[in-house]
């Protein structure tokens, strides 16, 4: 169904079997006066549906379309975002059948409508895709995912929460057990009391795999790194 053509900002809700509310509904549209309002649905269509406009600014000149048929790709399965990366938010979904391609939307909220598109992803035959959304530490977004298969469209799956963890604060002769998936980065900090310390050492030891690991000053220089081939290493 859609609202358009219109002036004015008017929001569309639509639930089944009962008359929506702002708190009751099955799915919503509200885009914020941008002149248009659609919502699309897929499966357990039968049935009563009643729609109610609301009109959070005046509006005129609006048309409503309400159309259905049976032209229909499944949505997008076992959706997931990341919460235990320090560079990314990794956004997981499963493969659907006859899709050719996805969109992945984030916002600042639950709302799908102030969300935006930030990516197309082409379709492969893997049973499962992902998306990594680089991002700084501390970043926390709301997502969601689409199927396309040319001008069919999926209905959104979401929305899922994900977030960049801080760095992890180490102390001295304390071990700290750390794991990765490949490509990912994580970070660690220590911070020296004062300036009576000369030497700081870092250990990278056991463990199965390859890690990679540099060490910087607080002002962002280099001071030691390992690099290639193993998972044992020590900066000094």
């Amino acid at each position: 169904m859609e609202l358009g053509g219109f002036s004015g900002d008017c929001d569309l809700y639509v639930m089944k079997g009962d008359v929506p509310t702002f708190q009751l509904y099955t799915a919503k549209s509200t885009n914020g006066g941008d002149n248009t309002e659609s919502i699309t649905m897929f499966d357990d269509l039968d049935g009563d549906w009643y729609i109610m406009l609301h009109a959070y600014e005046g509006f005129s000149g609006a048309s409503l379309t309400f159309t259905y048929g049976t032209d229909q790709i499944g949505v997008p399965q076992k959706i997931s975002a990341s919460v235990d990366k320090t560079d990314r938010i990794s956004i997981g979904w499963n493969n659907v059948v006859t899709a050719t391609s996805y969109e992945v939307w984030r916002g600042t909220t639950d709302s799908l409508g102030a969300a935006t598109k930030i990516a197309d992803v082409a379709d492969t035959a893997a049973a499962s895709f992902s998306y990594d959304d680089m991002l700084a530490a501390g970043s926390s977004y709301y997502y969601w995912v689409k199927a396309k298969a040319g001008a069919v469209e999926s209905g959104f799956a979401g929305p899922v929460r994900g977030s960049v963890s801080g760095p992890v604060t180490l102390k001295s002769g304390t071990a700290q057990l750390v794991s990765g998936e490949k490509d990912t980065v994580k970070i660690y900090q220590y911070d020296v009391k004062d300036n009576l310390h000369t030497l700081l050492e870092v250990f990278v030891s056991g463990g199965t795999g390859d890690c990679d690991f540099e060490v910087v000053d607080p002002e962002g220089k280099l001071m030691a790194s390992m690099i290639g081939g193993s998972n044992n290493g020590v900066a000094r």
